[in-house]
């Protein structure tokens, strides 16, 4: 199917979005960070990021910024449980800047789905 790449810093939803993802047949890469992110990003040159926003070392915005200077097509899906402030503002600034599509944490494996076939298909 599609090439997904997943930057999250929480180990356990890199892992729980790998399985779902891998379970649709897709082809799964992993980054803890944005810096991490940037580098698989350019060198695997995938379908599609699931990007959470909330990260240490790069946040999700400038991860969103820069490769959507680069490669200004890019389909990124946003992910955000909002950390210390309010989700929906950090998500609603990841589509200002170029995210596809906004997802708060915690997200069913259902709507994970819909939400990556829509931004796929698109």
């Amino acid at each position: 199917m599609s090439r997904i790449l997943v930057v999250d810093d929480d180990e356990q939803i890199r892992e729980l979005f790998k399985r779902i993802l891998q379970d649709e047949g897709h082809q799964v890469f992993l980054a803890a960070d944005g810096v991490d992110g940037i580098k698989l990003y350019k060198r695997e040159q995938p379908d599609l990021m699931l990007l959470d926003i909330i990260m240490p070392n790069k946040e999700g915005i400038e991860v969103i910024r820069e490769i959507i200077n680069e490669f200004k097509y890019a389909k990124i899906i946003a992910v955000s449980g909002g950390g210390r402030g309010n989700a929906k503002d950090y998500l609603s600034f990841a589509m200002h800047f170029g995210a596809k599509l906004i997802i708060e944490k915690p997200v069913s494996t259902e709507k994970l789905i819909e939400a990556i076939n829509n931004v796929l298909n698109k």
